[in-house]
């Protein structure tokens, strides 16, 4: 089912239950950042920053720049991400130009508007070729909007972000994920994140 933005709505649960469900957001964001970026070889994508690039780059059915292949620097970063925290493509076939969206995500108040610019169209381009347009988001789990429901800093924002409110209403849009982590205990989380 389809829904229009006036349809869209904080979803109707207490304040403690958005405020608990806001914590584990944060929570989530912290762990993906101290945890999940790739140190190991653990993950869809890893070892030095080339190699994690050419991955995807192969995943898109493209390749790396010249520009990018005759940059050293690739070959001496070994953790760090470029500025890509999350990529969600939809393989249709073997050739480039598939749907693809790349997202930053961040839990600073202060640096998440230069965040943005990490996966910004140039940046990429100079990278991986060929590439289709791609969304870009920003994922922070603070609140971004005001008390009449628009954003606060309209002139900062570049990409389509995604704050408190709006992953709340993602949940609530999605019944059957928020069935799923409202069955998961809170604390038992909080205790094997930390």
């Amino acid at each position: 089912m389809i829904k229009t933005d006036k349809q869209l709505k904080v979803p109707k649960w207490s304040k403690n239950e958005i405020n608990r469900w806001a914590d584990y957001i944060e929570l989530r964001c912290l762990y993906m950042d101290d945890h999940l970026v790739s140190k190991d070889d653990t993950n869809l994508f890893h070892g030095n920053l080339r190699s994690r690039i050419e991955q995807l780059a192969e995943f898109l059915g493209a390749q790396t720049t010249k520009t990018m292949d005759a940059d050293k620097r690739y070959d001496r970063i070994k953790a760090g991400d470029a500025g890509l925290d999350i990529v969600s493509f939809l393989k249709l076939d073997e050739a480039s130009h598939i749907p693809v969206a790349l997202a930053q995500c961040t839990c600073s108040y202060d640096e998440w508007i230069n965040k943005q610019e990490s996966i910004n169209s140039d940046t990429w381009r100079t990278r991986i070729d060929p590439i289709a347009p791609f969304w870009r988001y920003m994922y922070v789990p603070f609140y971004c909007h005001n008390a009449s429901g628009k954003f606060e800093q309209l002139t900062d924002i570049h990409t389509c972000l995604i704050d408190r409110q709006r992953i709340l209403c993602l949940l609530d849009l999605h019944h059957e994920l928020f069935e799923q982590l409202e069955s998961l205990q809170l604390q038992v989380l909080i205790n094997n994140i930390w």
